[in-house]
């Protein structure tokens, strides 16, 4: 018998068309279920990245009422969740807000937790941001000058500037540099650097500033001539030691300091104060208090940590002298002048007047504060320090807090 081979090629036509049709039906069946698994992947890579977005919204609302407000820093631990519509009502925040001390008694650490969840009836999304940092009651710039002008002449200022109308942050020279933000309603004029661009920054409204009231009574008593604790100097000028034991020394007049200052404690001098002899030490946490002008004349003199040299008028300095130790504040009711090489000050400098450097000043790490005016002089390098803040000083910076060096840190899904 014979077989028909035409039939045997039909068969086996079949089958292939058959094999091909079902390879390609599993195919588009995988490419579909691919097509279904990216678009899912996609929108949970979007709910992701929308949770994020609402989780940093919540951190932010925080940080800002944390930086903002001491009451709010005194009611911690806190949480709050969201009040407004967010992604039109499928995101929604939960923050935690907490605070600790540290070793030192002025820096405390923060610690913000957002979640933010993006949810709908199909998918819901979770992601946590966190923050931590160490701040103390402190300015936010280098350079901020609540009145008169900013002059910069041939120096750098690495940090903020901020200067209060009308006046003018006035660059010249041309051999400025920096980097930082310029806040200057009344302008930016002179060779400005590159580095330094304006921009907004937060109003230090009412700003810092001291009471000299503050310092009245001990003036008063260091005054009095019926106080038993006054020293009462012959021809209205002291000139000797101070062996200080953690008290207050009253000076019924004028301070030659013609010998080193050793403990801690504080001076109070109702006359002047200057620095004789060829030099002078002066110990870690002495106060001075004046009622008329400190001068700072001699060469070899030093500063120790968180020493305060406070005067009711001006602060005069004219010795070129290195002020190596951390946390050193001078505050002057009237101006602050320096026509000296003051290199490497680490702290605060504070004028109720006008802070002018004649001289050159070098290194400089903190802040400088004026009510009328900043004049760097010539060749200056400043240098703001956030870590000069967590040293004890009586000006009052109101709400505001300075974020301290290298404490910043962000954390997603902690």
């Amino acid at each position: 018998m014979k077989t028909n081979s035409s039939s045997k090629k039909s068969g086996a036509v079949l089958v292939i068309v058959v094999s091909i049709m079902v390879a390609f039906t599993l195919l588009v069946a995988a490419l579909l279920q691919l097509g279904s698994f990216n678009e899912r992947e996609t929108i949970r890579q979007l709910r992701t990245t929308q949770a994020r977005w609402v989780a940093e919204a919540g951190l932010e609302r925080a940080l800002s009422w944390v930086m903002a407000s001491y009451d709010y820093r005194g009611s911690l631990p806190d949480t709050l969740d969201s009040t407004e519509t967010l992604l039109a009502g499928l995101g929604s925040y939960s923050v935690e807000v907490s605070s600790a001390p540290t070793a030192n008694p002025l820096v405390d650490k923060y610690t913000i937790i957002s979640t933010g969840i993006v949810s709908n009836s199909a998918l819901s999304t979770e992601v946590i941001v966190q923050l931590t940092m160490e701040a103390a009651p402190g300015g936010q710039q280098g350079l901020l000058s609540l009145g008169g002008d900013t002059v910069i002449k041939n120096s750098d200022v690495f940090g903020d500037i901020y200067q209060a109308p009308p006046g003018t942050v006035h660059f010249t020279g041309g051999g400025n540099g920096g980097e930082g933000t310029i806040d200057a309603e009344g302008g930016v004029t002179g060779s400005q650097p590159s580095g330094l661009v304006e921009g907004d920054l937060p109003d230090p409204d009412p700003g810092p500033w001291i009471d000299p009231d503050d310092y009245a009574g001990q003036l008063a008593t260091a005054a009095s001539t019926n106080a038993s604790d006054a020293i009462q100097p012959p021809g209205g000028t002291y000139i000797g030691t101070f062996n200080l034991t953690g008290g207050t020394n009253f000076v019924n007049g004028n301070i030659v300091l013609n010998a080193d200052v050793t403990g801690s404690g504080t001076i109070v001098a109702d006359g002047t104060v200057s620095f004789g002899a060829n030099g002078v030490d002066i110990d870690d946490n002495v106060t001075i208090i004046a009622a008329n002008n400190i001068s700072v004349n001699k060469n070899n003199t030093t500063l120790g940590e968180n020493v305060q040299l406070i005067t009711m008028t001006d602060f005069n300095l004219s010795n070129n002298q290195d002020y190596p130790n951390p946390g050193v504040t001078i505050i002057a009711i009237g101006n602050v002048n320096v026509d000296a090489n003051m290199k490497g000050f680490k702290g605060i400098i504070y004028a109720g007047g006008k802070v002018t450097f004649s001289g050159g000043v070098q290194d400089l790490e903190g802040a400088i504060i004026a009510w009328n005016g900043i004049d760097l002089g010539s060749n200056a390098s400043i240098t703001y320090n956030p870590d000069m803040f967590a040293n004890p000083n009586p000006i009052d910076y109101g709400d505001s807090l300075a974020i301290q060096t290298d404490s910043w840190e962000w954390q997603e899904n902690p």
